[in-house]
This record gives C-alpha cells, sequence and structure tokens, in this order.
C-alpha cells in the first residue's frame, strides 16, 4: 500500500532490494522523480506485484519465491490484506511490522476478541493482532 513510498527510499535511495504488492500502480512523486533523474549511480526500482496478498498468492512461484527470500515484511495501509500479512508472517518466522488502517467488521464477523466481543474499531483490530503471538509488540510512530 501507500503505492511503495517506503519501497522507494529502501530500494533507490538505500539498495535494499524491494517487492510491493499492490493492485494499484506505482507511481513516482516529484521528489522521486527529481532524485532519478540527478541520480549518478544506477538505481533500481521496487519489483511491484500487482495485485492482493490474499490466499492465491503462493499459489505464484514467483511470489512465494520473493516471499521466503524476504527479511522483513512491511504493511503500511494492507485494507483486507493485514490479518493475512501478520498470519503469514507468523507462520514463515518472518519479522514484520504493520500499520493498519481500516477495521472492516462486515468482511470479517470471524475477528472477535478473548472476551468474545467482535472486532469493531481501531483499537479492538490491535488488540485482535497483538493477541495471535506473544511475540508482537505495538509501539507508535512519532
Amino acid at each position: 500500500g501507500g503505492q511503495g513510498k517506503i519501497a522507494f527510499e529502501l530500494a533507490c535511495r538505500r539498495s535494499i532490494p524491494c517487492t510491493v504488492v499492490d493492485p494499484r500502480p506505482m507511481k513516482q512523486t516529484k521528489n522521486q522523480l527529481r532524485f532519478l533523474e540527478k541520480s549518478e549511480r544506477e538505481v533500481t526500482m521496487p519489483h511491484q506485484i500487482l495485485g492482493l496478498f490474499d490466499s492465491n498468492f503462493f499459489l505464484n512461484q514467483d511470489y512465494r519465491h520473493r516471499w521466503d527470500s524476504s527479511s522483513v515484511i512491511i504493511g503500511m495501509h494492507p485494507d483486507e490484506a493485514t490479518e493475512a500479512l501478520v498470519d503469514y508472517a507468523i507462520a514463515h518466522d518472518k519479522n514484520f511490522a504493520v500499520v493498519p488502517c481500516c477495521v472492516f467488521p462486515n468482511l470479517f464477523p470471524s475477528r472477535v476478541l478473548s472476551d468474545g466481543r467482535m472486532v469493531k474499531t481501531y483499537d479492538e483490530l490491535i488488540e485482535y493482532l497483538k493477541a495471535k503471538d506473544e511475540s508482537i509488540q505495538q509501539d507508535v510512530l512519532k
């Protein structure tokens, strides 16, 4: 999500290979275009998978390879993919950071807290995600 802005910074400015999974094509900002024009070294753009991170994602061997070779998974405003991202990161022992956004209680009525309440608010979504694994930590971006 976020149209790959973090991936651009990591790949283009820091030479850290990145893959963006988003159904929307990445668009460079004016500042990014200026950087690319002025760069004196070869710049590698982030790879993009124009698609969704869903149950079909791992059926594609290239996608699977990219996942397996990744060292960290970052989800910025991942919408419906939030829980899948967290679940797969835990299952495949991947470090991850996620900045959730929308809760989508109507799409995910099976999300319930330990006391049986349905997850309806942002804070409840955070509580629900943290309950998936004791190693999950929460912090606030400043």
